[in-house]
């Protein structure tokens, strides 16, 4: 009983990661994107 309630808990936490994985992937695409449209926008001035 208690080691399947550790497996469980185990995978929420696997899942948690991932979607933690996602979300920062996301953030550091969108922040290149932005970073790089700022630069080409402030280099073509």
């Amino acid at each position: 009983m208690l080691k399947r309630k550790l497996k469980l808990r185990r995978q929420n936490n696997m899942t948690a990661g991932a979607i933690f994985v996602m979300i920062l992937g996301m953030i550091v695409i969108w922040g290149g994107l932005a970073a790089s449209i700022t630069y080409a926008v402030k280099k073509s001035k």
